[in-house]
């Protein structure tokens, strides 16, 4: 193996190296970032009774769907049917 041919091949573990470094770091920013908005929407989800899960979902962009999931993860219980604050504004 010549010179130049062992300082390519070293070059090249160097970036396979470095690609894996950068997605390991994108990959745990980007949990953070879930993470945080998150608990800002089961916050939300708390702190504010009167919105039903598509109004809240509006707001944070995002599917009323995920909205229900994260409830359930992070166990956010409100009263249900009529005795629901959501439920009474919408009559």
């Amino acid at each position: 193996m010549t010179r130049y041919e062992k300082m390519q091949l070293d070059l090249t573990n160097i970036r396979e190296k470095y690609a894996r470094m950068h997605l390991i770091d994108r990959t745990a920013e980007l949990e953070a970032r879930r993470a945080e908005f998150d608990s800002a929407l089961a916050r939300a989800i708390n702190d504010i009774p009167d919105l039903t899960h598509k109004e809240i979902a509006s707001q944070f962009g995002c599917d009323p769907s995920y909205v229900a999931a994260v409830a359930v993860k992070y166990e956010c219980r409100r009263p249900k049917g009529r005795g629901s604050k959501a439920w009474k504004d919408q009559r």
